[in-house]
């Protein structure tokens, strides 16, 4: 009978480790051009040209490590986020991160354009918790919060300073 709460705290212990830790992040939404990050939208047959020449990016290296982006792409592919849509957040301290998105998380972001923003001096704040997937990208657990706010909305244009 002594050992039962210790047995309780062990399965509750074990219970804990198998979660996965999510952290909080909160940045605005950054406007990229360059949208490289995933297949989403993607048409199948240039899917299947991009695999085609990472196949055989992997046949020219060494596997050693070494490559930045075999081993951000292999990360993608281990977190099955490929496929996911994704928008990039700047974070304080002048970092922009990807942050992966399910479907319908990612369309609250449509109604948003970029001109408009930097015309009405608003930015679009992001609150969401988040499974770290490799520094710098993050995949989104929960999407807490979307909102517009008084502000610059990054890049900002250099006219616009």
């Amino acid at each position: 009978m002594k050992h039962i709460p210790l047995i309780i705290l062990f399965i509750l212990l074990m219970s804990c480790a198998e979660q996965e830790r999510t952290i909080t992040l909160q940045g605005d939404l950054y406007f990229d051009t360059d949208k490289i990050g995933s297949f989403y939208g993607m048409a199948d047959s240039i899917i299947q040209q991009i695999k085609q020449s990472i196949d055989s990016m992997y046949e020219r290296t060494d596997r050693s490590g070494n490559d930045e982006f075999l081993t951000v792409y292999e990360s993608l592919k281990e977190h099955h986020v490929l496929y996911k849509p994704f928008v990039d957040v700047y974070m304080p301290g002048d970092s922009v991160i990807k942050l992966y998105l399910d479907t319908a998380a990612y369309h609250q972001f449509d109604r948003f354009d970029y001109h408009d923003l930097i015309g009405q001096k608003k930015k679009v704040r992001i609150e969401a918790r988040t499974k770290i997937i490799r520094k710098g990208f993050y995949d989104c657990v929960e999407l807490t919060k979307v909102e517009l706010v008084a502000g610059s909305t990054y890049p900002i244009e250099k006219n616009n300073q």
